[in-house]
């Protein structure tokens, strides 16, 4: 029984989740139907830990089929991503439900592990050039906003001009 109201509990707490791997074209598709909770963390672990095993490029993550999931099981995905990194490969979540959707916006983790059309472009490991390149695209609009609020704290004469 949940201590309060607002505490996470597992739908089915008896159901174990389905994790399939099939490898194809250089990555490992994991495709997880079902519930995750901490219980499950240890075995989630090692199947993408086998996942990142080979000579393949990363691991694709289909949590389409996740109906629950808490944020245990969001730290093994983000140690296996650790792994992936340092092993100069890549985890991605390329299908997710709401559910997987709502805790990575929560957590603010969607943009380590759903990949995005501009990190597609950028290549493993060259993320702070990335964000260089995107302040430097927006370094003029920050500039003006910093002339305007110079501007707004200036001192200003009695007719209100400034001097």
């Amino acid at each position: 029984m949940p201590e309060s109201p607002y505490e996470a509990q597992p739908m089915n707490g008896d159901a174990r989740p389905l994790v399939t791997t099939h490898r194809d074209s250089g990555r490992v598709l994991v495709t997880i139907v079902g519930e995750l909770c901490l219980d499950d963390s240890e075995m989630l672990g090692r199947k993408l830990r086998a996942a990142l095993d080979g000579p393949q490029q990363g691991v694709d993550l289909d949590l389409s089929g996740v109906k629950f999931w808490d944020c245990a099981t969001l730290n093994v995905l983000l140690t296996a991503r650790r792994q992936a990194l340092a092993e100069g490969k890549t985890i991605a979540v390329t299908a997710a439900s709401h559910i997987v959707e709502r805790l990575l916006t929560l957590t603010d983790t969607h943009s380590l592990l759903v990949p995005s059309r501009q990190k597609a472009d950028v290549a493993p490991g060259r993320s702070e050039v990335a964000h260089l390149h995107r302040a430097m695209q927006t370094r003029p609009e920050i500039d003006l906003a910093r002339i305007n609020a110079a501007d707004d704290h200036r001192p200003r004469t009695a007719m209100g001009r400034g001097r």
